[in-house]
């Protein structure tokens, strides 16, 4: 009711989305002649929003993701994923070929005084860990029995729990007269 004991009047208007009628003040009717379209409620206005929305697979990762037409050419379902793609394209390192190409021509240098690498592991603390089948513990050393670092060879490696086991090992040896 109005201030003087009268109701507004209300005037009929057809929902854009559901058609179903609804009635509303005259004064927001002159605000909704600006407006392409007139909604019921926040549902229906939600639903009219997305009645256009094209269903694509993300071509990174495949997850299913819903765009308006005008996105209708995106290829990817969030940010990260085409960051990461066009990562991988653009730094041929990511790529395994390519990596295993530059890892070949690195191969050897360091005429036997470094240890040999995988991947920029040490190739002899890969070769521990898939021969204990799990990864190597904090501390955990990798001895080559014969003193050449470049002989990966399973018999050649000795697992110690730490660097101190290692050192007694050696101190033993010493005095037994071995290396």
């Amino acid at each position: 009711m109005s201030l003087y004991g009268r109701r507004c009047p209300r005037v009929i208007v057809v929902c854009d989305w559901c058609k179903k009628e609804f009635l509303i003040k005259p004064s927001r009717k002159s605000k909704l002649k600006n407006q392409k379209n007139v909604f019921c409620s926040r549902e229906c206005c939600w639903a009219f929003k997305g009645r256009n929305k094209v269903k694509k697979s993300c071509s990174y990762c495949g997850e299913e993701f819903i765009v308006p037409p005008s996105l209708s050419a995106a290829m990817f379902c969030s940010r990260t994923c085409r960051t990461t793609e066009r990562n991988l394209l653009d730094n041929p390192a990511k790529r395994l070929e390519a990596r295993i190409k530059i890892r070949e021509s690195r191969l050897g240098p360091g005429n036997g005084r470094t240890y040999e690498k995988t991947f920029g592991v040490h190739t002899h603390r890969v070769l521990a860990e898939k021969r204990l089948g799990r990864k190597l513990l904090p501390g955990e050393i990798i001895h080559h029995i014969d003193g050449n670092r470049r002989n990966n060879s399973l018999d050649n490696l000795m697992v110690f729990n730490s660097q101190g086991d290692h050192v007694v090992w050696h101190a033993r040896k010493r005095k037994e007269g071995g290396s």
